[in-house]
């Protein structure tokens, strides 16, 4: 079913947008609609991609949709940004570039029917348009710094976003490894907070800690303290991950990115009736500091220390879940508030995969819908995915808005002087 766009995207071209690497989707743009293709999959697999492309031209043949313009994720790397660049060249169209989190923002935003507004002296997207977004997910990448981000709070439009508060960035050990063996996580978070050779001193008595000893951690260790193939990442679904192997919910090696989050979350259902261990949690601390450069940092740090007191007085599993959703809750709810006051912001957007999880999705609204300072009103995800799987509408949108845009500025250095 074809999506309207909002307002003010009435002289939108025709855009083709190729979404993600995971759970691709892909979005054609044009006529005053967006047509969101079918759950494609994850493109580093070889059928995967040739249906991936065999669907593309089945889409714009049975649309006959002509792009003006072409729009991939700001990833050097990815399948669909490659297939992008391609078609760019066939078709002889320019290709924008857009950051992953950005693209969640803008997607969100799209479902929600907000306008396109410019300032007509700058052309300049209009400050009482700008909204703040919270973006959890795996991770994405970001062109001005060349890292890779997972958790950050984004002030912007459709046209322009800045950065103002984020996770704190812990190596992502093996690369692409730490995706599915959520073990590296867990060693990476304590590693960061604590030193692994204090937590193997204090807490090695610990089946959890037993366990996680016996894959090659030293190695791990090795390779985070001299950054070796072990990037910094800001990713909340990795810090998902840590907790959930720590915790015991998750294997050694998963089938799926998410699932060790998924079992996270499930663990909290099979609670004690009327939600007890929900309604009994007390917020996990987690500490929320301002860098020198202005940048907010949430840092889990202090939670990792609690946890592990936990598990040494073996607090049920669902308990510790909940803990770990409040208190990450409570400290994300904080840093928003604190920034909407800052810059007169009444809107939030919740995007990115990890807002796929109900409790924390809820919670998180709850918090900023109650505040007796300032209630804010929050945008989720209802008709496009909240994960990569809606990043193709968003791409749309934004390379749609930046056309408009510069045509608005061609138009008028076009016109004659009265």
């Amino acid at each position: 079913m074809p999506l309207a766009l909002p307002p003010g995207f009435e002289r939108a071209p025709a855009v083709l947008a190729l979404g993600a690497e995971l759970k691709n989707t892909f979005c054609l743009l044009g006529q005053n609609k967006a047509v969101l293709s079918q759950h494609m999959g994850d493109l580093q697999d070889a059928l995967t991609l040739t249906d991936f492309e065999r669907n593309l031209a089945l889409y714009q043949q049975v649309y006959q949709h002509e792009p003006q313009c072409i729009a991939v994720d700001a990833h050097p790397e990815y399948h669909s940004s490659r297939v992008g660049r391609t078609v760019s060249q066939q078709w002889n169209r320019p290709v924008f570039e857009i950051q992953h989190h950005h693209a969640h923002m803008a997607a969100c935003l799209g479902e929600h029917d907000w306008p396109l507004s410019f300032n007509n002296d700058e052309h300049t997207d209009n400050s009482s348009h700008k909204v703040l977004a919270l973006t959890l997910d795996g991770l994405g990448y970001a062109q001005e710094d060349e890292t890779l981000w997972g958790g950050e709070v984004l002030l912007g439009h459709y046209t322009q976003v800045q950065r103002l508060a984020r996770l704190k960035p812990v190596p992502l050990p093996g690369g692409n490894a730490a995706s599915l063996q959520p073990w590296r996580n867990t060693v990476a978070q304590l590693h960061c907070a604590m030193g692994w050779g204090h937590v193997v001193q204090q807490f090695g008595e610990l089946p959890a800690i037993q366990t996680i000893t016996l894959q090659p951690v030293d190695t791990i260790v090795a390779m985070m303290d001299k950054s070796l193939n072990a990037p910094l990442s800001s990713s909340c679904g990795r810090l998902f991950d840590a907790v959930a192997a720590l915790l015991g919910l998750s294997p050694a090696v998963m089938s799926f990115e998410g699932q060790a989050a998924m079992s996270l979350e499930a663990s909290m259902l099979g609670e004690p009736e009327n939600g007890q261990y929900w309604q009994q949690a007390q917020p996990y601390p987690f500490a929320l500091q301002q860098e020198e450069s202005g940048l907010w940092q949430v840092d889990p740090g202090p939670l990792w220390l609690s946890l592990l007191n936990d598990l040494q007085h073996q607090v049920p599993t669902g308990l510790m879940a909940a803990r770990f959703h409040k208190g990450l809750a409570q400290v994300w709810t904080d840093c928003l508030q604190q920034l909407a006051q800052e810059y007169g912001v009444t809107h939030v957007v919740l995007t990115g995969g990890v807002f796929q999880n109900v409790h924390l999705t809820g919670e998180v609204t709850r918090l900023l819908q109650q505040s007796s300072e300032q209630p804010l009103t929050v945008l989720t995800h209802s008709q496009v995915p909240a994960n990569d799987g809606g990043i193709a509408l968003g791409q749309a949108l934004i390379a749609a808005a930046k056309h408009i845009q510069l045509q608005q500025k061609s138009d008028e250095r076009s016109s004659p002087c009265v």
